[in-house]
């Protein structure tokens, strides 16, 4: 899975660097990085939200058996 991941962030790079240059591919890089991070603080908050709040608690039922299902497709 890892090597997958490198490769994809290798050609997203080379792609950032044949596209925009040098200062621009590392401009628009970091600004992904901060982004998805941003989204995954926003995804834990949200999480957070539907696992300890009880009207939310069917919510949080069917993300588990949504989950379990993905997870037996794989």
């Amino acid at each position: 899975m890892i090597e997958i991941q490198h490769s994809y962030v290798t050609l997203l790079w080379n792609y950032l660097l044949h596209r925009h240059g040098d200062i621009d591919a590392i401009r628009i890089f970091s600004n992904l990085n901060g982004i998805y991070l941003r989204m995954q603080r926003v995804s834990q908050a949200v999480n957070a939200e539907i696992r300890t709040r009880n009207d939310l608690s069917t919510l949080h039922e069917a993300f588990n058996r949504a989950v379990i299902i993905d997870s037996d497709n794989k």
